[in-house]
């Protein structure tokens, strides 16, 4: 996922996307959105352009339960809103879920 991110971002400023954005709205923030897997690389693209833009929105729908680890929640707190339906497995799986299944097994 964050290879994926990192290509994103490179992608972007190749094409100088987001500076043409930036000219012709100036008063724009960047919002970014992804489901399931590309949620996953939607957060972690977000945190990546966090550190050029302060005005950075995150919509993840039901991103992998694997993407940030527990210290860095708070760098995400205001910043990704994530959406978890029901009782949708991808969000739910984490290493200490599958170790956790090994040792059931």
């Amino acid at each position: 996922m964050l290879r994926s991110a990192r290509y994103v971002l490179e992608t972007l400023k190749e094409h100088n996307v987001l500076e043409d954005l930036k000219v012709l709205y100036p008063n724009y923030g960047i919002t970014i959105c992804g489901h399931s897997l590309g949620a996953g690389v939607a957060t972690l693209l977000a945190l990546l352009l966090k550190q050029s833009y302060e005005t950075i929105r995150c919509y993840a729908f039901s991103p992998p339960g694997c993407v940030i680890s527990e210290s860095g929640l708070p760098e995400t707190e205001n910043m990704v809103f994530s959406v978890i339906v029901g009782d949708d497995l991808v969000p739910r799986l984490s290493y200490e879920v599958f170790f956790h299944l090994i040792i059931l097994i």
